[in-house]
């Protein structure tokens, strides 16, 4: 693009498969931005060496923002499959019901088992969403220093 013309700035493909370009003072990751799923870069912000990410469209977090935003868009995550998970019972229920009352002794057993393997990942899932216990992100882990070298 023309914004990018005048300078070398290096394509990068983030975790979800968006490219975006670097700028120069800024590493690339392979972490998507909790707020737009863009990619992620990462520049030492000011004299203290802390941490800043930066997504293509401007979403800038700290080390505790990203930390923060990753844990809820987990739960979130988390939450959305047992929905859908819970859902889909819920429809091979009506359907293998459905079945049954069509003499479609098969698909009613398929559909039921189906249902019953549902129910148990809604129960993993819940399990992982009880014992998920987000990192505590006090002012000690807001101190770490990242330099974009690495280091």
């Amino acid at each position: 693009s023309s914004a990018h013309s005048s300078c070398y700035c290096p394509m990068v493909t983030g975790s979800n498969g968006v490219e975006r370009h670097v700028p120069r003072g800024e590493r690339a990751t392979r972490i998507s931005c909790p707020d737009c799923a863009g990619v992620l870069g990462v520049r030492v912000d000011g004299d203290r060496g802390h941490s800043m990410f930066v997504c293509r469209v401007g979403h800038t977090f700290s080390m505790r923002d990203l930390l923060v935003g990753k844990e809820q868009q987990i739960e979130a995550r988390l939450w959305s499959a047992v929905v859908a998970l819970e859902e889909l019972v819920e429809i091979l229920d009506d359907f293998g019901q459905r079945a049954r009352r069509q003499g479609l002794a098969d698909a009613a057993r398929f559909l039921q088992e189906r249902g019953s393997r549902c129910e148990a990942q809604v129960a993993a899932l819940r399990s992982a969403i009880d014992n998920n216990r987000a990192v505590e992100v006090d002012d000690e882990v807001s101190r770490i220093r990242t330099m974009v070298d690495g280091s």
